[in-house]
């Protein structure tokens, strides 16, 4: 069992990751267990309140976000995960937000593994219904969404690795008669990894649906481990648009998990 704090910002950008749940800070557990040989399983609670009490009518959203995910593996190198959020915080529009068991969020992908003139590449194949949108904690659409992405992870060596990214969606706006459009992210990085620290840092380009407008980012992430059982998890970015005239966009992500 984990047990941790964590703190995200309201500007953060959680493109690569559809569960993590933005301006909200608070306390989360962890468990994780094994049913068979070849099946893992993990349940997350998390307890949290909003940063900027802005985003909420009346005040701080305090709520409980649930989530679960499993790893099943077919063959000596294929395994197909599954992750869920039965219940997610959605906002519907500005000063209008509220727990949401109506929306789930899934997110379904294929890995494989195997090895080039001695080196591990690993590729994963997924589809989801988190939208771009989400990173700004809005969960209104999941239902409008579906996203397919790829990911490609290249070891050059014991601890440097080369991965790439890139997600494609496709988006209907229910509020403007069906009207569709897609989204694109891409993400190109380089990892460094020793005994007691992983760092890396990555160029971005994404374009959000519905907006003709393209953003070109840079992003950084630090995972310290302190001794065997306690682990910190930083993580900041930054993204500039084309278009002169708008602002960039700056995030962080700060998270503490001590095993017990």
């Amino acid at each position: 069992v984990d047990l941790g704090y964590f703190y995200i910002g309201p500007d953060f950008i959680a493109a690569a990751n559809p569960f993590i749940q933005i301006n909200r800070s608070g306390f989360l557990v962890k468990a994780q267990g094994r049913p068979t040989k070849n099946i893992a399983l993990e349940a997350e609670v998390k307890v949290g309140r909003s940063i900027d009490r802005k985003a909420s009518l009346g005040g701080t959203q305090t709520d409980v976000q649930l989530m679960g995910s499993m790893n099943w593996q077919l063959l000596k190198n294929l395994t197909v995960s599954a992750q869920i959020a039965p219940n997610y915080f959605q906002q519907f529009g500005v000063g209008e937000s509220n727990v949401s068991n109506d929306n789930m969020l899934y997110n379904l992908f294929v890995n494989t593994q195997h090895y080039v003139k001695g080196h591990l590449l690993i590729q994963s194949y997924g589809m989801t219904n988190y939208n771009t949108q989400l990173q700004y904690v809005d969960t209104s659409w999941t239902n409008s969404s579906t996203q397919f992405y790829w990911q490609s992870s290249f070891a050059f060596s014991e601890g440097n690795s080369l991965s790439l990214m890139t997600m494609m969606g496709f988006n209907r706006d229910d509020f403007a008669e069906q009207t569709a459009d897609y989204s694109f992210f891409s993400q190109l990085s380089y990892a460094w990894e020793k005994r007691h620290w992983k760092t890396s840092l990555g160029g971005q380009l994404l374009r959000e649906a519905f907006d003709t407008d393209w953003y070109y980012g840079l992003t950084s992430l630090l995972d310290v481990s302190l001794g065997t059982k306690a682990k910190i998890t930083l993580d900041a970015s930054c993204q500039i648009p084309r278009v002169k005239d708008r602002q960039t966009r700056f995030w962080g992500r700060l998270q503490w998990i001590q095993q017990f």
